[in-house]
């Protein structure tokens, strides 16, 4: 049996309440799992998907939303992780985002260092300051992308297509 192995790791912050925290994939919102965005060909088969939630809602995050229009273009998509693997949310209010406490992020840097040292990418591209500060941290050879939020999205996809390129 021949194994997949990414030669691009990306790593973000932390998952998102309309995003990650809802499905347990990556930078995926309900949205896009359930064929909401017909051009990533990565979730056309969602036989065995189920929503974790009940309300009639779908939730979309613009971040996921960025980020898997640009990969699904990919002919290799790279592995996507984060830091902070758990949702960070305010006290209280699980519909909530927050940045991870800096002892939170220590605690995952464990898990994020045997990660990085099973799948060996050729090339690992944090996205955003936590992501870049937390690599560097870890003795980690990173580039850093631009985070898709607030107005980022365009200059995300063209730095993610130049080292997408140079690979």
């Amino acid at each position: 049996m021949a194994l997949l192995a990414p030669d691009v790791m990306l790593i973000g912050e932390a998952p998102g309440y309309q995003g990650t925290r809802r499905t347990g994939v990556p930078f995926g919102s309900e949205h896009i799992i359930t064929g909401g965005m017909p051009e990533v060909h990565f979730f056309k088969d969602t036989d065995g998907f189920e929503r974790a939630y009940t309300s009639d809602r779908i939730y979309k995050e613009p971040t996921s939303t960025i980020m898997w229009r640009k990969i699904s273009k990919y002919e290799k998509l790279p592995l996507l992780w984060a830091v902070y693997p758990l949702h960070p949310h305010q006290l209280g209010n699980t519909e909530s985002n927050r940045t991870p406490s800096r002892s939170e992020v220590t605690a995952m840097k464990g898990h994020l260092q045997k990660l990085l040292h099973i799948v060996q990418p050729k090339t690992v591209l944090a996205l955003g300051n936590t992501a870049k500060t937390t690599l560097d941290d870890l003795g980690i050879d990173t580039q850093k992308l631009r985070h898709p939020a607030r107005g980022g999205g365009p200059i995300f996809e063209q730095q993610l297509d130049e080292f997408i390129e140079i690979l």
